[in-house]
């Protein structure tokens, strides 16, 4: 298995599960199995993981439950995963994020990469800046401009401090020497709020 972690993928870990005597049973599942999501309910992340749940549940005969556990971005939902019992029947489904760059934000994690066993890769993300057809932005360089001229003016959202499009777009500014007003919000409604002002 390739254990490099692409910051852009999605990987679906099984918590603590590196001897699951229940999960080489026959007879496995022989129950429900919960799927922890450690993001909001709508949002790309969700949508690929109840796909996927709905999949597995045909797949292999039992139900798979969706539980969003979102929050600091998406350390608590992994913050769970890592409490279950290794019996097999907890897995979560996270992009690499709280795995990789969160434990280097905040110290007092409960887990670590060594934490998990890593099931498999799933897809990759694609990230967009993206603007209302009406914005007078055409480019990132119109931007960029504006920003200069105005510093702090110009805000984007994200789904939250430390996510991807937030370490992303701080690696922008620091390159081209702006100051972007960052809004990290919840990943469906209210990042769309903040597009639509731009």
């Amino acid at each position: 298995m390739n254990r490099r972690f692409d910051r852009r993928s999605a990987l679906l870990l099984a918590a603590l599960c590196a001897a699951l005597p229940a999960a080489a049973a026959s007879d496995y599942p022989s129950r429900p199995i919960q799927m922890i999501v450690p993001f909001a309910a709508g949002g790309g992340l969700d949508i690929n993981a109840r796909s996927l749940a709905q999949a597995m549940s045909e797949n292999l005969g039992q139900p798979f439950a969706v539980i969003n556990r979102d929050g600091a971005a998406g350390t608590i939902g992994l913050n769970t995963g890592v409490g279950a019992r290794a019996d097999g029947y907890t897995v979560v489904f996270t992009p690499a994020v709280p795995l990789t760059s969160e434990p280097h934000r905040l110290k007092a994690l409960n887990y670590g990469l060594d934490s998990f066993r890593y099931v498999c890769k799933v897809f990759d993300n694609i990230f967009a800046i993206a603007v209302p057809a009406r914005s007078p932005y055409r480019s990132v360089q119109d931007i960029l401009a504006d920003a200069r001229k105005e510093p702090g003016k110009v805000s984007y959202g994200t789904s939250g401090t430390g996510s991807i499009p937030h370490l992303g777009t701080s690696d922008i500014e620091a390159a081209s020497k702006v100051a972007l007003t960052h809004v990290p919000t919840c990943p469906t409604r209210a990042t769309h709020r903040c597009c639509r002002t731009c």
